[in-house]
């Protein structure tokens, strides 16, 4: 079957990070994120100019998680004045990374055919905030403004700017007119402290050879030879090869155990905010489960019991209906009370 084929192929993720140093004091790391900048635009609903910037965003943070004998983990987030709003992403230890931007479905002018406007969707101004979270050391956080929003070169200024790394960052996101991801991908190089004076030379020279990463990942979707192609001339050794993905640990049972530690009086505002509750009711409320009960109610409160949240609902007169989340939709429990606060 046809469309089994084609489902199971962009489920399962090839893409890879690839982590290399020489002897001359160089280190490189290349990435190939098409599927995992996919599997990104599919959940978010991303058009076009928002995969670029998420994807670029996306890459350059696994690229930058250099620190794999630590576990360390990477968060990026640039708030630019562009209509994207934030763009945030999370590289973690384990070779997942996940990520968002607040406004998926935005549109701005091509720069020209075929080039997607990153910097005006993303802002020329701005700022460029990194995390970095280790096991060895203090969580450590750092700015620098945005230079032209296009995510690479932004990147790059706040590595030299921020940590006073040398680097050369190339990334890059090929999206089809119909919105999917044909490649993704990037590379890293980065200067150690013995590195010899004229390695950055010969890297400037190597790259002029290749083009932009994204011309380069279209004709070789695997990134087949780009190491070779970069550190040509150089004598190199392999460090690391993982496969990496998108994944995401957030869960409807873990936003609920979070909402119930919070201390009763912010329950109580949430409570009280027609927003939240109007929010909450669609996550908890089935349309059939209202149907089938024909609950003619609206909600009164939100009781938290047990550690478990519920819907206390006004149901006539005195009576309350607790919907235990923990077990819809297949349940719903009736209680008689005087005062739910009990």
């Amino acid at each position: 079957d046809q469309s089994i084929g084609i489902y199971v192929e962009r489920r399962i993720s090839v893409d890879f990070i690839k982590r290399y140093t020489t002897a001359e004091g160089l280190r490189l790391s290349i990435a190939v994120t098409t599927d995992t900048v996919e599997e990104a635009r599919v959940r978010h609903d991303l058009w076009p100019v928002a995969t670029a910037a998420l994807g670029r965003t996306m890459t350059g943070a696994m690229l930058m998680a250099g620190d794999f004998k630590n576990d360390e983990n990477v968060s990026i987030r640039l708030r630019g004045d562009g209509p994207l709003g934030i763009v945030h992403v999370d590289a973690f230890s384990n070779n997942t990374v996940r990520g968002y931007v607040d406004h998926p479905h935005v549109d701005v002018p091509l720069m020209r055919e075929g080039k997607l406007d990153v910097g005006a969707a993303v802002g020329r101004n701005g700022e460029v905030q990194v995390t970095r979270f280790t096991k060895l050391r203090q969580n450590y956080t750092s700015q620098s403004p945005i230079q032209t929003g296009e995510v690479a070169e932004d990147l790059a200024y706040y590595l030299a700017m921020s940590e006073q790394v040398g680097s050369v960052l190339s990334l890059g996101v090929l999206v089809d007119p119909d919105y999917h991801t044909i490649v993704a991908g990037g590379f890293l190089v980065q200067a150690l402290p013995d590195v010899t004076n004229d390695a950055f030379d010969k890297i400037e020279a190597n790259l002029k050879t290749i083009g932009t990463v994204t011309n380069y990942l279209k004709a070789h979707p695997n990134a087949e030879q780009l190491m070779e192609r970069i550190l040509d001339g150089f004598t190199v050794q392999e460090v690391y090869n993982e496969r990496i993905h998108f994944a995401c640990p957030c869960s409807r049972e873990r936003f609920f155990d979070r909402l119930a530690s919070l201390p009763m009086h912010d329950k109580k505002e949430l409570a009280e905010d027609e927003h939240v509750i109007i929010a909450m009711k669609n996550i908890i409320f089935q349309k059939k489960i209202c149907k089938h009960y024909s609950l003619k109610t609206h909600i009164n409160e939100i009781c938290f019991y047990g550690g478990n949240i519920m819907k206390c609902i006004e149901w006539n007169g005195s009576e309350v209906i607790i919907l235990d989340q923990t077990k819809l939709p297949t349940s719903v429990e009736y209680v008689h009370c005087t005062d739910w606060r009990q």
